[in-house]
């Protein structure tokens, strides 16, 4: 279990890095290819604008409590797999660290096959076009 010490946790309520607005969020977020979301409003916001993520952690929770009906519910109608893990509050779990590091080396294995397939495609392309300058000989 990763526990976040106490001497760190004012530290890490303030934000790091720069804060932007919506608007800001989604100009960063237009070009990049594999985008992680923490946290439920952050998730809801980009899914809402049509931006998705690879890897979604939340908890249903905001600061103020629940989150409303509909943030749950354009939440639980993205993605192909979900996961319930137990973990406790400033920490992070064990079995959630493994969940998020099995996701990222799926991730990484999924991007190696395409690569693999994108080399496949110009050879065939290429052996095609020898073949077809050959005949024409």
């Amino acid at each position: 279990m990763r526990v976040l010490p106490e001497n760190l946790r004012g530290l890490l309520r303030e934000p790091i890095g720069r804060l932007v607005n919506e608007k800001q969020l989604l100009k960063v977020l237009e070009s990049e290819k594999h985008i992680v979301s923490i946290g439920d409003q952050v998730t809801y916001t980009i899914l809402k604008h049509d931006i998705k993520p690879v890897l979604c952690v939340v908890d249903f929770k905001t600061r103020r409590g629940k989150c409303s009906s509909d943030v749950i519910k354009v939440i639980r109608a993205f993605g192909e797999k979900s996961i319930k893990v137990k973990n406790p509050p400033r920490c992070i779990s064990d079995e959630l660290w493994d969940i998020i590091k099995s996701a990222y080396n799926n991730m990484s294995k999924k991007k190696k096959r395409k690569k693999t397939e994108k080399r496949k495609i110009k050879r065939r392309k290429k052996r095609r076009k020898v073949r077809i300058k050959n005949e024409k000989c």
